[in-house]
């Protein structure tokens, strides 16, 4: 049992504890027996633990903010747009601006044109090679631009760039190509393929599929061995008769190369 308290409203005296009184004048009289303070904010009285009625100063976390919103916090005039506005105290002698676009605006005006840091004297005019016409462009580029436009670049690289003057030049067709250009005639294969081809293949019989496709049109004699793409010279095979009749003609024909200096195809 703990020591023996009096309670200070109807001075009963038979309590166990301080516990016990506490519970008996909350339960008989309504009040509690806990330490009060006055809220610094809004003048309430509030109760706390005996232990923190020394350091207690607020009611509740609103008051709590209101009071430092009101005396932690300064009002200060935006340095461009000239409006009021509060800021916490710690950097009321720092900000200069109300707004992110306010700072952006006075930025804007600050650096721009010489008062720039990486002002470079601005931008230059110079003549187009090919029409003679002036534009403008960035110092930095004033040595490297040459065009005003890319129709006048491509006019010029079409003038630079042909034959060898072109980056990609590799001496031209061979005459090995050349020959076969001439041997092929005019006619695109593309076009000229669906105009020969047959519904049936030439050893077989097989008839072609709905897929006008499906037969090959084949050179009797290749091109690289003087075939050319005459009427005589092609036939229609199936996929698979092209294959065999192909295997079976490099076993005896041979390609040639060509000479222009006698104008004859040797082996």
């Amino acid at each position: 049992m703990g020591e023996e308290t009096q309670c200070p409203t109807c001075d009963r005296a038979d309590f166990a504890s301080e516990r016990g009184l506490k519970i008996h004048h909350k339960t008989a009289h309504g009040v509690s027996l806990k330490p009060r303070v006055e809220c610094e904010q809004c003048g309430d009285d509030f109760l706390v633990k005996p232990r923190r009625k020394q350091s207690a100063r607020f009611c509740s976390n609103e008051c709590q903010r209101s009071f430092f919103d009101e005396n932690h916090r300064k009002t200060v005039v935006c340095d461009w747009c000239g409006e009021e506005y509060e800021v916490k105290a710690a950097v009321a002698d720092t900000t200069r601006f109300c707004s992110q676009e306010c700072l952006s605006e006075s930025r804007k005006e600050a650096f721009t044109g010489e008062t720039n840091p990486r002002w470079k004297g601005g931008s230059r005019t110079v003549s187009c090679e090919v029409c003679g016409e002036e534009y403008e462009v960035r110092a930095a580029k004033e040595a490297q631009t040459r065009f005003c436009s890319y129709e006048c670049k491509g006019i010029r690289y079409q003038e630079e760039r042909r034959g060898k003057g072109n980056p990609s030049w590799k001496g031209g067709f061979f005459d090995i190509a050349s020959r076969v250009r001439s041997l092929l005639g005019d006619t695109d294969w593309d076009r000229l393929a669906p105009q020969v081809r047959e519904s049936e293949c030439a050893c077989c019989g097989a008839v072609a599929s709905e897929d006008d496709r499906a037969h090959h049109v084949h050179h009797i004699i290749p091109i690289l061995a003087g075939g050319t793409n005459e009427k005589w010279n092609l036939m229609t095979l199936c996929p698979e008769c092209h294959r065999r009749v192909e295997e079976f003609t490099k076993t005896f024909v041979d390609r040639v190369l060509v000479d222009f200096s006698s104008d004859e195809i040797t082996p």
